[in-house]
């Protein structure tokens, strides 16, 4: 792969319980580098299936939501594992992505060495005052025009 890819991971965690009666904690993961937009668009569906309550996904961050402190685990969890399928997935669109550029530059170099082809034949034909005989003199009589 052109793109020199190294896969994101989670570095810290900060979790902060919003409310003392109330269970919900929010949880900010911190990832080793920041997320490209089609990575994103891979994790996103990812944690749907794991039913995680994000709101903020940019940058380096992943802003998520537990319903209690004892949810935390699995959450950070959850997204763990979208992170592990994200990273997979975007490597085979890196892939894909290398493969369609190599089959455009194979396609314009056999283009190119087409048209130097027709080139060289286009080249080789005379030019019409090279090949185009004489017009000779008639030997006809001129019609005589009815009067």
């Amino acid at each position: 792969m052109p793109e020199e890819w190294r896969d994101i991971a989670r570095k810290s965690i900060d979790a902060k319980k919003l409310h003392p009666d109330i269970g919900e904690c929010v949880i900010e993961i911190h990832t080793t580098a920041s997320m490209p937009d089609r990575w994103i668009r891979h994790l996103i569906p990812r944690l749907r299936v794991r039913e995680v309550r994000y709101g903020r996904i940019a940058g380096d961050r992943i802003v998520a939501r537990a319903e209690h402190p004892k949810a935390v685990k699995s959450v950070v969890g959850a997204i763990d594992w979208a992170i592990g399928v994200a990273n997979a997935a975007y490597r085979i669109d890196l892939q894909d992505a290398e493969a369609r550029r190599a089959r455009h530059e194979r396609k314009a170099a056999l283009l190119a060495e087409q048209q130097a082809t027709l080139d060289e034949i286009v080249e080789n034909i005379a030019k019409p005052a090279e090949n185009t005989p004489k017009p000779r003199k008639s030997t006809r009589k001129p019609r005589k025009k009815p009067s």
